[in-house]
């Protein structure tokens, strides 16, 4: 009887057979991976040399050399969206508003006469490096969109690419978060100094510093998707096209 062994996995497959059965390697007939069996006589082999015509057990160093198994979540079917996710998929649309509402705000801002006095470093109201963080802000405000709306279509397609740019998003956001605080303070506390007991400016006041208490809870929302999406064996189970 007449076998080929694969010649890379080393089972013994059918003469006929076009590919491997366990590692599906592809045959090519024309080269000589035939090998033919010995025919044993049964009347001529005893009870104790039985043992020798079966198949060794697989040794740990053969499967070593064996490649390493997809995880489970590959070959199950894809779970839907749950809850979390569908949740996940609110927030991004509400940064993406959030995020168009502060670059109208930046734009008003720019527009204002105010904005002439704090970027010139001969007036009294001005702010050192205000002028190249509100430019570098609406570049992270832009950038934020865009990821919020990429992010978005990704998730609704259960792309696995999800889970890879969902983790530089949340660690953007971080960034941003930490940013808007430092900054937001940093401002507010030049104002005052500047300032003092002015009620005129008392609304722009408030308002930072609220944007910088939104900040803080921005930053721990982030924190808390970012645990999710790492951790949770759902997430692996659903982004798996």
């Amino acid at each position: 009887m007449s076998s080929i062994r694969c010649p890379q996995c080393g089972l013994v497959n059918f003469a006929s057979a076009s590919e491997c059965k366990r590692c599906h390697l592809k045959f090519d007939h024309s080269e000589s991976f035939t090998e033919t069996s010995p025919v044993v006589d049964p009347s001529h082999v005893d009870a104790n040399r039985m043992g020798s015509l079966n198949p060794e057990p697989v040794t740990a160093d053969y499967q070593k050399a064996q490649p390493a198994p997809l995880p489970e979540y590959f070959d199950a079917e894809p779970y839907s969206l749950n809850a979390p996710m569908v949740l996940f998929a609110v927030y991004l649309f509400l940064c993406a508003v959030v995020l168009i509402y502060q670059l109208t705000r930046y734009a008003d801002m720019m527009r204002g006469i105010a904005w002439k006095h704090m970027i010139d470093p001969r007036d009294k109201f001005y702010i050192s490096s205000l002028e190249s963080m509100i430019y570098f802000s609406l570049i992270l405000h832009i950038l934020g969109i865009l990821a919020s709306v990429l992010l978005t279509i990704l998730l609704l397609r259960r792309s696995y690419s999800f889970l890879r740019l969902v983790r530089v998003y949340l660690l953007g956001s971080f960034v941003y978060f930490a940013m808007q605080i430092a900054t937001g303070l940093s401002w507010r506390s030049a104002l005052l100094e500047k300032l003092p007991n002015n009620k005129e400016i008392e609304p722009l006041l408030d308002g930072m510093y609220w944007h910088a208490i939104l900040s803080i809870i921005g930053f721990l929302i982030a924190f808390v998707w970012f645990r999710y999406f790492t951790t949770s064996d759902r997430v692996k189970s659903t982004f798996i096209n």
